[in-house]
């Protein structure tokens, strides 16, 4: 168990910190734990599996579940100057599965072209920018979320 690990279970009131150490351990993709100071019973971020193992029972904290889903963002385009640029076109559609490394869009401005790729493996859930319109650096582009079938 990592040492973060330890210290956020150590927080937990005590009753919740013992059941929840034995459960939590065996439930599968178990990935963090946190406390939030000013929380008088705490705050455990783990996934619903663990949540479904009883580890946080009889309101002893609040259950923090992940999310799946992440935002493909605008990236810098070539220089502090170039501050936005207009999408070319999407190599992908809703629904489409993707690596990560894929050029899933293409951006132009007056002075380069750059390709946008997938910052990790999933599925296309959602195109927030379509063909033609302009984004700014950092805007989100689309959504990600695991791979599908």
């Amino acid at each position: 168990m990592s040492a973060g690990l330890r210290r956020a279970v150590a927080r937990l009131p005590a009753a919740a910190g013992a059941s929840f150490l034995g459960q939590a351990s065996a439930a599968r993709g178990l990935t963090s734990l946190s406390y939030r100071a000013g929380l008088s019973q705490g705050a455990v971020r783990l996934p619903q599996a663990a949540a479904q193992h009883g580890g946080l029972q009889n309101g002893l904290g609040q259950v923090r579940l992940f999310s799946d889903k992440t935002e493909v963002k605008t990236p810098e385009l070539g220089g502090e100057s170039i501050t936005e640029g207009q999408i070319g076109e999407w190599n992908v559609k809703v629904g489409d599965n993707v690596k990560k490394g894929d050029v899933i869009a293409v951006i132009e401005t007056d002075k380069v072209t750059v390709d946008v790729k997938a910052d990790r493996d999933g599925q296309v859930l959602e195109i927030k920018v379509q063909a033609d319109e302009t984004c700014e650096v950092g805007q989100a582009l689309c959504v990600l979320g695991p791979p599908g079938e």
